[in-house]
């Protein structure tokens, strides 16, 4: 007689992964984890499933079917499945980030001058990369000043050349902002910030000191830096590709 209940994950799955491991997509599939290529990796899944009739084109199928082979199947190496989990991931901030960066270029800053030499007055709104420590936002450099949605900060601008507030222009080059080495903060995670600028600024480079700011909203979190983007993401992955792109078009 027939069995009635059904059959255990586990078993389900260890069918899917026989049934890969008899067809063309699993000698793909053990290729491209072998060279580490995460497009292929995930072309050899969506063929995976289409073979064996589960959901297509869906993120969290991937990232599922990709901890299964993890826990039934060894011999496909675990570090390489946990860094194919880490690159999907990393693809779906990054693509959102581009996404984001798609809106926020098409808007000009009407209100800030582009031409700021010396000390002046202005206003606008402007963006600033900020660490996440404690689940507050901190500056990077100092570590000290918190920069809480709603709240103003203010710090005046004087003729040392790391008076004010570091603020940037655009999204884009907050994304890219570099901080020194000895920085409080620099291998946590990040923030961009919306903030409303006001009062002396000061420019230096691409980058502008207003005397005070007010934090206004999140715009979305970065990845741990541009290096670890890069490094993490296959290097012929299309979004990593983008994301290069980006950055060498704004710095």
């Amino acid at each position: 007689e027939r069995s009635s209940f059904r059959e255990p994950r586990e078993t389900e799955n260890r069918k899917r992964l026989m049934n890969m491991e008899e067809s063309e997509t699993h000698n793909k599939f053990q290729n491209a984890l072998d060279h580490a290529d995460t497009s292929k990796i995930r072309q050899c899944l969506h063929a995976g499933f289409q073979t064996n009739g589960v959901m297509k084109n869906r993120w969290d199928h991937l990232v599922d079917f990709a901890k299964d082979l993890k826990y039934i199947s060894p011999q496909y190496g675990m570090k390489k499945l946990t860094a194919l989990r880490e690159r999907i991931r990393l693809e779906k901030l990054v693509q959102g980030l581009l996404r984001m960066l798609a809106v926020e270029q098409n808007s000009t800053n009407k209100q800030g001058s582009k031409e700021l030499y010396g000390v002046a007055k202005a206003s606008g709104i402007f963006y600033k990369t900020v660490a996440i420590h404690n689940g507050k936002f901190y500056s990077i450099y100092d570590g000290i000043t918190e920069y809480a949605i709603g709240k103003a900060v203010s710090k005046p601008i004087t003729g040392h050349k790391k008076s004010g507030i570091f603020v940037h222009k655009n999204v884009a080059q907050a994304l890219q902002a570099t901080f020194p080495q000895d920085s409080a903060l620099l291998y946590k995670r990040r923030v961009i910030l919306k903030v409303k600028a006001s009062g002396m600024v000061r420019q230096y480079g691409k980058k502008l000191a207003f005397e005070a700011i007010k934090p206004i909203s999140v715009v979305c979190e970065l990845p741990r830096s541009q290096r670890s983007v890069i490094k993490t993401l296959a290097l012929n992955s299309s979004v990593a590709v983008k994301y290069k792109a980006l950055l060498r078009k704004n710095c």
